[in-house]
């Protein structure tokens, strides 16, 4: 236990990152986002502190280094925006430092106790949707004429079918996908996984794409961009050193699509729509929500389908439950009163 309690504290957080990864079960882009958040703590608590990185250890980390950090951060301007980070983005920090500390307690450090650092009260969420004829216009925007253009129609229409997040959606392999029951399994936070559902018309948009896919790959969803370079690279595949490239060539993996390429991609067809609000993967997902719980889907179904661990989380929704609250009460509420007085 000695060792590992001297180990610095940027070995101990890479050795966090992946327990994330092979004990957590979290998307390695989830575990990267960590691994950024706790490299930025520990640059600013070594220059805080004057200490250097092998200098700096667990027990270095105290309350009161906490709490100057989260005044950093609060105070912090964007260089490039001009603005401060907002409360949700220093959340994500918060978060972060918590999941380290609390991983820190289980292997035998002693460290501050995760709960004793609060995250900051979040600014209310305002949830962006489409409107159905918004939602039409945006679909129809590819060229359904070129692979690129399937693909892209494809997308949209399994995140609007099926509530995915966008790390879920780029990393699903053909194999994941049962164009029998329209339904498959995804791994989503924390390594929870939960059944979501295709319908007739996602599945008949995934089946004209991967029709025109003249690959084996696995990759659901793969960068034309990439296969363009990958073809034109004069490269000897014999020169390569790397066991992994050459996985990757067999399993196509490097053209995945990435979490980027599906952002950019879909707000340009957002702007092509002439939408009014910038366009994201997590819109579509507002939009299935918003759909489901306007249609009569109760709460409790819709969190289970997005994936929410708390149904506090899907109660972001009240732009729908209020209004439906709201008619229950004027039909039902004052009935008996109503009667007796007549």
């Amino acid at each position: 236990m000695g060792k590992t309690i001297d180990l610095p504290l940027s070995q101990h957080i890479l050795n966090f990152i992946e327990h994330c990864e092979l004990e957590k079960g979290l998307f390695p882009s989830t575990a990267e986002k960590y691994h950024h958040r706790l490299r930025r703590f520990l640059r600013w608590a070594r220059h805080f502190t004057g200490k250097k990185n092998a200098d700096f250890h667990a027990g270095d980390v105290s309350e009161d280094l906490i709490k100057e950090f989260r005044l950093y951060l609060n105070r912090y301007i964007n260089p490039q925006t001009r603005r401060p980070l907002k409360d949700s983005t220093q959340n994500h920090y918060i978060v972060a430092l918590r999941a380290f500390l609390k991983y820190l307690a289980r292997i035998g450090i002693e460290c501050v106790l995760p709960e004793r650092v609060d995250l900051r009260k979040a600014e209310s969420r305002s949830i962006k949707f489409l409107e159905l004829d918004q939602l039409e216009k945006v679909l129809r925007a590819p060229d359904t004429t070129t692979k690129r253009g399937l693909r892209d129609r494809a997308i949209m229409e399994l995140l609007f079918s099926t509530g995915l997040r966008v790390s879920e959606l780029v990393n699903l392999d053909r194999k994941d996908v049962n164009f029998k029951t329209q339904e498959f399994s995804v791994r989503g936070k924390g390594g929870h996984v939960r059944i979501v559902f295709v319908s007739d018309r996602a599945r008949l948009w995934l089946k004209k794409y991967l029709n025109r896919r003249d690959d084996d790959w696995e990759p659901l969803f793969i960068s034309y961009s990439r296969t363009r370079r990958s073809k034109g690279s004069k490269t000897n595949a014999k020169l390569k050193s790397n066991i992994q490239d050459f996985l990757d060539d067999a399993t196509g993996n490097q053209f995945r699509l990435s979490v980027r390429s599906v952002q950019r991609m879909i707000k340009k067809y957002g702007r092509e729509a002439g939408l009014a609000i910038e366009l994201t993967p997590h819109v579509f997902r507002h939009t299935f929500a918003t759909d489901l719980l306007s249609s009569g889907a109760d709460l409790r179904s819709v969190q289970e389908l997005l994936g929410h661990k708390n149904v506090s989380t899907t109660q972001i929704y009240t732009h729908v439950t209020n209004p439906r609250l709201r008619e229950v009460y004027r039909k039902y509420h004052g009935k008996k009163e109503e009667t007796r007085n007549e």
